[in-house]
């Protein structure tokens, strides 16, 4: 697909989108569409029923709760009983200096038996630091824990960012079905795409449960199943969270169901400190958070576990690197906020089957 026709738009800052949200014109009934509301992941997830009786809909909607808390536990580096917590704790193996050479995969001590799902979702993430360039890194945990960002707030210096950089690199992660392998001094952090694979799992719950139309968000990840019953497209809204007072939806697009999205921005973990914001999105080359863009929303027709991965690498590469990027990648287009304001929208934004609309007046259930 041709991203040769960009359109830039420049709004004034008071309009500048960073966010998304399930947007519709018109208030719903109460049940349907059935509405549930949960805190997973540190983030509020929702679930719109709209094809089920209430205690169906309510049955399969817890879950799809279910389903997407054990997805976070299984990415949790926190918690003693997750896989990713005993990677981290392992030995390691010793690896040679050069990022380049393989990986030996004989030492039985440097060998983390885990679920074959994770080594597949890890092993993902690896091929896309890859081919990022290692702008989206599995192996960014010395970063996120050095800056603390939501917790501690550090402001670490030039020679801390140097020191954890090098400890810093898909390259010395290797997978086999179930099995991790990872260099000695490597740790792992999966908060990159944890939400994207959570969405997933509950998706694949909810057509288990033959639930046919209905969608689920967290804030920054999105996807629907099946069409609205009225056969009005799913409207999808991107708001600006820096208003004062309530959502304020300044452009929406449709969504099928082929389709998932998924937005990085500055906003949803940060810190302020001499008029400067830090926020948590950081760059695995520099050690420091990411600059040149607020805000970067994906609609892609891949799941929403590679959306949450490209979100973060073009929002990392910048205005300079992520139009080249996102060249590479097939039935994905982007929606990018820069610094000053201005948004640019790929050519399948425009011109596709997914359309962007600025201004769009409406309410946000």
């Amino acid at each position: 697909m041709t991203k040769s026709r960009i359109l830039t738009i420049l709004f004034p800052m008071a309009l500048i989108i960073l966010g998304i949200t399930a947007y519709f014109t018109r208030a719903a009934p109460e049940c349907p569409p059935c509405v549930y509301n949960k805190l997973i992941l540190d983030t509020s997830v929702t679930i719109r029923i709209f094809d089920a009786r209430p205690s169906d809909a309510e049955a399969a909607a817890d879950r799809a709760f279910e389903v997407m808390t054990a997805a976070g536990e299984l990415t949790d580096r926190y918690s003693p009983v997750s896989p990713i917590y005993r990677i981290n704790q392992s030995e390691g193996q010793h690896c040679l200096d050069d990022p380049d050479s393989t990986i030996p995969l004989n030492n039985p001590a440097a060998q983390t038996t885990v679920p074959k799902e994770l080594s597949s979702l890890i092993d993902r993430t690896v091929v896309y630091a890859a081919k990022s360039g290692g702008a989206f890194d599995p192996t960014i945990e010395p970063l996120v824990t050095l800056w603390g960002i939501g917790g501690v707030n550090n402001l670490p210096s030039a020679a801390e960012r140097a020191a954890a950089v090098k400890k810093v690199d898909y390259r010395r992660v290797a997978t086999g079905e179930g099995q991790i392998f990872i260099c000695d001094g490597f740790n792992l952090d999966l908060g990159g795409v944890s939400k994207g694979y959570a969405v997933d799992k509950a998706i694949e719950s909810l057509e288990a449960d033959e639930i046919s139309s209905a969608l689920i968000t967290t804030i920054s990840s999105t996807a629907v199943i099946g069409d609205k019953p009225d056969g009005t497209p799913w409207r999808i809204g991107i708001e600006n969270p820096r208003q004062d007072q309530g959502p304020e939806i300044i452009a929406d697009f449709p969504l099928s169901a082929s389709k998932t999205v998924s937005t990085s921005g500055d906003y949803q973990r940060f810190y302020e400190r001499d008029g400067k914001r830090y926020h948590h999105i950081l760059d695995p080359r520099t050690g420091s958070p990411a600059d040149g863009f607020m805000s970067v929303t994906v609609v892609t027709g891949l799941p929403a576990t590679d959306a949450d991965i490209i979100s973060t690498a073009l929002f990392v590469l910048g205005p300079s690197g992520a139009p080249g990027y996102l060249a590479t990648l097939e039935d994905t287009e982007a929606l990018f906020i820069d610094e000053s304001g201005a948004i640019t929208v790929s050519a399948g934004l425009v011109t596709g089957d997914v359309a962007i609309e600025t201004n769009i007046q409406g309410t946000s259930e």
